[in-house]
């Protein structure tokens, strides 16, 4: 995005999904947990923005927002590699397509959208 003020975007969050790390998995690394998605044709990628920890969002689970810029690691040895969570990107209002990516391997394979 070059120009902030001239861009239209969706924040999406992804509520209610498991997601299956590769096994010994430890750490969330928050740079490596992407949304691959299709926009306008285009196969794209966006970082996370933020992940409940403790249940999904629905369910109470507390919102842990990322640094982009420093990263950030957060502990799933409490939840085992399948961590039920909520997941926040920003996307363009275009996206279709989804499915997070975790170091290059995918987690969760495809979610439905569901645009209200």
């Amino acid at each position: 995005m070059t120009d902030p003020s001239k861009a239209r975007g969706l924040v999406l969050s992804v509520k209610g999904v498991k997601a299956t790390f590769p096994p010994g998995a430890t750490d969330l690394d928050s740079s490596a947990l992407v949304l691959s998605f299709t926009a306008e044709g285009e196969s794209k990628r966006a970082p996370c923005l933020g992940v409940t920890l403790q249940g999904t969002s629905q369910k109470g689970g507390q919102w842990f927002l990322f640094d982009l810029k420093r990263g950030t690691s957060l502990s799933l040895h409490a939840q085992g590699n399948t961590l039920e969570a909520s997941f926040l990107y920003a996307v363009p209002p275009t996206v279709t397509d989804v499915s997070m990516v975790y170091k290059d391997k995918v987690v969760v394979k495809s979610v439905p959208l569901k645009w209200r």
